[in-house]
């Protein structure tokens, strides 16, 4: 049986295809090594219902976020091969799971806009360009965490209209020393910050919130799209949360930048499936 994982900062999506073509869905929290130890890999995939099926998994190809440098690929190969100990493991980045699944074995130019954020170049077989993406606190442009940062730092300098600062503190129940905490003491900041993209999206309609997302938007295209060679000249595919949610206003910025926008799909983990049943 072979397995597939596609793995961002929050959420890990698995799919086991079975001898028969059958395919069964799984589904963890994120595994970035940058935020997670080998230790808490082998804690969460033991208390997953991946359990049930360990032992009898021939193949993994797990595609993740922070798996950029051979450093980190090995922590999570290191893991996954005492879990699933009777299988061969491949360890890939998931820039590369989604230019597989959206370009397949054409050329392209992709992005992932989900918690974080992150593109490349592709030439049909791998990764040719890549800007480099430095996380939430020094980069991220565009991502769930960067759009949560300046959102709730808007929140707590009194910068929203009073209506929406309500209906936020209603929400969420949050003090200025529970974000702070969150923020500064606490484990996984950029996913707490990527969580109020819900309360974003449900208020897009209002100019200031409207105004953060395309300023993060735009600053993702700037600092990130155009820095490639011929970016005008590929297409570029967009994968996970962020793009999908906000592909109105991504449709809308890139037109400012003549970058022609191709496929936008949430998550790339069935078109990987079928990458790799080809």
């Amino acid at each position: 049986m072979i397995l597939i994982a596609e793995s961002g900062s929050t959420k890990t999506d698995w799919r086991l295809v079975h001898p028969n073509g059958e395919i069964s869905s799984y589904s963890t929290i994120g595994f970035n090594p940058y935020y997670i130890s080998e230790t808490g890999v082998l804690e969460a995939l033991k208390k997953s219902e991946l359990t049930a099926i360990n032992t009898a998994v021939k193949q993994v190809f797990f595609y993740g976020a922070g798996c950029s440098s051979s450093e980190n690929c090995l922590i999570l190969s290191n893991t996954l091969e005492l879990f699933f100990n009777n299988a061969s493991i491949e360890v890939s980045n998931d820039m590369l799971a989604a230019a597989r699944a959206t370009c397949g074995i054409e050329k392209g130019m992709v992005a992932i806009l989900g918690t974080g954020s992150n593109s490349c170049l592709y030439d049909g077989n791998a990764i040719s360009e890549n800007v480099t993406s430095l996380g939430y606190l020094l980069g991220d442009y565009g991502s769930g965490a960067a759009i949560g940062k300046t959102f709730i730092s808007a929140y707590l300098e009194k910068e929203l209209p009073q209506e929406i600062s309500e209906a936020f503190t209603a929400a969420y129940q949050l003090s200025t020393t529970d974000i702070l905490n969150a923020v500064y003491k606490q484990a996984l900041p950029n996913r707490f910050l990527a969580e109020f993209n819900l309360f974003v999206a449900q208020h897009i309609n209002e100019p200031v919130i409207k105004q953060i997302v395309e300023n993060s938007l735009d600053a993702f295209f700037e600092k990130n799209i155009c820095k490639y060679s011929a970016y005008q000249q590929n297409k570029l595919h967009l994968v996970g949360s962020i793009s999908f949610v906000y592909e109105d206003i991504i449709r809308q910025i890139a037109k400012k930048y003549n970058v022609e926008i191709g496929e936008i799909i949430k998550a790339p983990i069935d078109a990987l499936v079928k990458y790799h049943l080809l």
